[in-house]
């Protein structure tokens, strides 16, 4: 059975799982290709699981970005976060400031996909490659 908080993606040409957390406290990122040889392992998202903080989503673009929205379920702070494959950590995702945006539903091609509880969708161009 996957771990809490554990979610899987794919693209063209990979798999992405993102293991939420472990015993070790942190959850990892693992790429595989379609073959199930192994592409890429990253650290996951560096929040404390004792502080309450969980993925509840995480996103795969057809260019490979990789997103992962993180929700603390004692005070319901959010972050979202994009994979920097260059340095191997998580940043902070900067989106327009004045809207809301719910949940991390996914990717329309190169598009964040946002999803409220009403249903309603919010789409996201990202600004450019947010794994750079």
């Amino acid at each position: 059975m996957p771990a809490a908080g554990s979610h899987l993606n794919a693209s063209r040409d990979r798999i992405g799982w993102y293991t939420g957390w472990g015993s070790a406290g942190t959850g990892e990122y693992i790429e595989v290709a379609p073959n199930g040889e192994m592409i890429d392992r990253f650290p996951g998202v560096p929040l404390p699981p004792h502080a309450g903080w969980r993925p509840r989503a995480a996103a795969l673009s057809e260019n490979n970005d990789v997103i992962v929205d993180m929700k603390n379920s004692g005070n319901g702070a959010e972050w979202i976060y994009a994979l920097d494959r260059v340095n191997r950590s998580w940043v902070p995702l900067q989106l327009p400031d004045g809207q809301s945006y719910p949940v991390v539903a996914g990717f329309e091609g190169n598009n964040l996909v946002f999803r409220a509880a009403s249903k309603r969708i919010r789409f996201y161009k990202l600004p450019g490659p947010a794994t750079r």
